[in-house]
């Protein structure tokens, strides 16, 4: 199964992060999946009505071309503190245009905090982005943990001896 992890980060420009991990295997082995594409994509420094109908037209191409079985966005966390700053409202709308691209060309499309990424994979958060480290660069490890959650989904754990 081809999972499409999709991750937003906001650095000077917002910048789409995607990973397409391939589970090709024996359902009962978890370690049995490859890395296909790894990259990022920055956004256009532009009005935002006009930056999310970029992402959302990165994001729909992308999706086509790549044709996962799966697509999950990684959602931003719920803040400790509440803001009223313009970069985790931002992100939250860039979120939800990706989400909506992806959906559009993939119904299998999810929408996760980092936490439900770890209640998914049957961990927690942080085990889940450790993981996700481990399979490839930590600027790719938001999504690469978005993708393997879908993964686990439906997997049953290895019988023991």
């Amino acid at each position: 199964m081809k999972t499409l992890g999709i991750a937003v980060a906001m650095k000077s420009k917002p910048v789409l992060s995607f990973v397409l991990l391939d589970d090709h295997a024996d359902e009962h082995d978890p370690e049995a999946l490859t890395v296909e594409e790894a990259f990022e994509v920055p956004l256009e420094d532009r009005p935002l009505a006009a930056q999310l109908g970029e992402a959302a037209k990165i994001v729909r191409g992308r999706v086509r071309s790549l044709a996962p079985d799966a697509v999950v966005v990684r959602r931003a966390d719920r803040p400790s503190h509440p803001s009223n700053k313009d970069g985790p409202r931002k992100r939250l709308l860039i979120e939800g245009a990706v989400t909506s691209a992806a959906y559009a060309e993939v119904l299998d499309t999810t929408l996760l905090t980092g936490k439900e990424c770890g209640q998914a994979h049957g961990s927690s958060k942080a085990s889940v982005d450790a993981l996700a480290r481990g399979l490839i660069q930590t600027k790719h490890a938001e999504a690469a943990a978005a993708a393997l959650a879908r993964l686990a989904e439906g997997r049953t754990p290895p019988l023991s001896d």
